[in-house]
């Protein structure tokens, strides 16, 4: 009790009940209050006259120079207040205050209580405004949910640096989050792929890549304006063990992304991310893709290194090390915050470094793993959850890297 009267008065609130153990702030705990103590004395002026609104405000120690001991403190509260610390005096120091030291305190006492209009006010006010911006923040969450806004609600994590709560529902609804909102044209992949540039991106438009090897350069997709990629894009090819795109650089969208999906290919990353993307969250959706190559050994060996965070929804992908450069080197991402979830996927030789999400959550349905270092159903890590999943032989500890390197002919007969 002792210390919630003294956080009440320093920190700006107090109760009428907790007055009547101000003794207990100089000694070790209070004790029960004599029965019938009084704690203001009601005077002629208090009971009869209308308080003086517009005279401005005294401080305390002016008015207890105004006023007297008598018109406003009890004689009752007064000896209360020395019986109490006497009493916890003993606690803390083992002896009894002097006079000198009693009637200082008594005066700390006096002010207090004067300066609690004043207190009671501010507190009050201070109270009001933080229901006013708790009431502000949840109505900004509750918007950014309403409108299913991926990067918006990755920001917002950032800008607070918390989890917000919201994940065991988001998780489960990421295919509203990332349902395309618009349609727009298809392009030609291997046409966009010589001739194409930002400027012919628009929203909802597909570029479609037919069968056999593509190499691609994503930087004809980077808009010039930050925030400037268009949303709802997506990059398709005829299916995942026919469709082989192989980047010249990393995917770097300046900015925020929104739903942009990649479906039914193979995306190849020689000695590079498949995400380097360092500013603005954005929202992904992959569909039956599979990415190799980003083991290369340099840097993080990432296939998504993505700064501010992703919205991620993963379905029957293969995220395969072995392909890269320095084989076995492969990590799945890094950046602020993940919001993430992969159903029926196969991840085979990359570190899934569960330790980046952040202030995030990933979920795991229905996935296996193989040639791992280590059991990842088994990582300590709370903001991970596996559900129905497998893994297969673990690598051998002592075996070092790099790890013979696998042949992308091994997967594409158009290759051999």
């Amino acid at each position: 009790m002792r210390t919630q009267v003294l956080s009440a008065l320093v920190g700006g609130g107090i109760t009428a009940a907790a007055l009547l153990c101000f003794p207990a702030l100089f000694g070790s705990g209070p004790e029960a209050p004599p029965s019938g103590a009084g704690v203001l004395a009601p005077t002629a002026a208090t009971s009869t006259s209308t308080p003086p609104a517009l005279e401005a405000p005294q401080r305390s120690a002016e008015v207890v120079r105004d006023v007297g001991a008598g018109e406003l403190f009890s004689a009752a509260l007064i000896a209360y207040f020395h019986r109490e610390l006497a009493v916890h005096w003993q606690r803390s120091f083992g002896a009894t205050p002097t006079a000198e030291e009693s009637s200082a305190q008594e005066q700390r006492f006096r002010e207090k209580v004067l300066d609690l209009p004043r207190t009671l006010a501010s507190w009050e006010e201070r109270a009001r405004r933080d229901r006013a911006e708790a009431q502000a923040a949840r109505a900004g969450l509750d918007a950014i949910i309403a409108s299913q806004d991926g990067p918006a609600l990755l920001e917002l994590m950032e800008e607070r640096n918390e989890d917000l709560g919201v994940f065991d529902r988001e998780l489960s609804q990421l295919e509203s989050w990332l349902a395309p909102r618009a349609q727009g044209g298809t392009l030609t992949g291997e046409s966009f792929a010589q001739n194409g540039s930002a400027e012919d991106v628009t929203v909802g438009v597909e570029i479609l890549f037919g069968p056999g090897l593509h190499d691609f350069d994503p930087a004809r997709l980077k808009p010039k304006k930050l925030h400037g990629f268009p949303s709802d894009v997506t990059i398709r090819g005829v299916g995942i063990d026919r469709t082989l795109l192989r980047l010249s650089t990393d995917f770097d969208l300046y900015g925020r992304a929104h739903r942009f999906a990649f479906r039914d290919l193979t995306i190849d990353v020689p000695s590079l991310y498949f995400f380097d993307h360092r500013q603005g969250a954005v929202s992904l959706r992959l569909e039956r893709v599979r990415v190799v190559g980003f083991d290369t050994g340099a840097g993080g060996s990432l296939a998504f290194g993505l700064n501010d965070g992703a919205l991620l929804l993963a379905t029957q992908c293969e995220f395969l090390g072995g392909y890269g450069s320095y084989p076995g080197s492969g990590n799945l991402w890094r950046g602020s915050n993940f919001i993430a979830r992969f159903d029926n996927c196969r991840f085979a030789l990359v570190n899934l470094e569960l330790n980046h999400l952040g202030h995030g959550r990933a979920l795991f349905r229905s996935c296996t793993f193989e040639e791992m270092r280590s059991d990842p159903q088994l990582a300590s890590s709370s903001r991970a959850r596996f559900d129905g999943c497998t893994t297969g032989a673990l690598l051998d500890p002592a075996q070092q890297l790099p790890l013979p390197q696998k042949r992308l002919g091994d997967l594409f007969d158009f290759l051999r």
